[in-house]
């Protein structure tokens, strides 16, 4: 996950602490999950090439609720701020149900991990692909 600086690492740091496990393998991946009575988000990051998924599940059920894949999301944010904190991810979503040719549309996610935990997805927009 690149940072700008020291202090965004720290910030980055601190809510990643706060993660209920932590897995790394020997591929440079990084799962983490954040667990609360009634939901589960699942985090998994490739250090590699900046791909990022999230995955809410609903506890007893085995499916997500949500789910969102991006490739690329080598920027990631931290945002501290009134409401509470989050991680953010943009990246692009390479996939026949949202690409046309060589477009390729561009999507982020925010995982809010404080006031409680959710997930927020949002739209960025068209971008040329390979």
């Amino acid at each position: 996950m690149k940072q700008s600086t020291l202090q965004d690492q720290e910030a980055l740091l601190e809510l990643l602490q706060l993660c209920n496990s932590h897995v790394e393998d020997e591929f440079g991946n990084d799962r983490y999950e954040f667990t609360t009575e009634s939901v589960k988000a699942v985090l998994d990051y490739s250090r590699n090439d900046g791909d990022a998924s999230i995955a809410l599940f609903v506890h007893e059920q085995e499916e997500s609720v949500v789910e969102v894949n991006l490739l690329g999301s080598e920027d990631v944010k931290v945002v501290n701020e009134i409401h509470g904190a989050y991680i953010e991810f943009a990246g692009q979503i390479r996939d026949e149900e949202f690409s046309r040719g060589n477009m390729r549309k561009t999507f982020g996610f925010r995982l809010w991990i404080k006031p409680t935990l959710r997930i927020e997805p949002y739209y960025i927009g068209d971008t040329e692909g390979r």
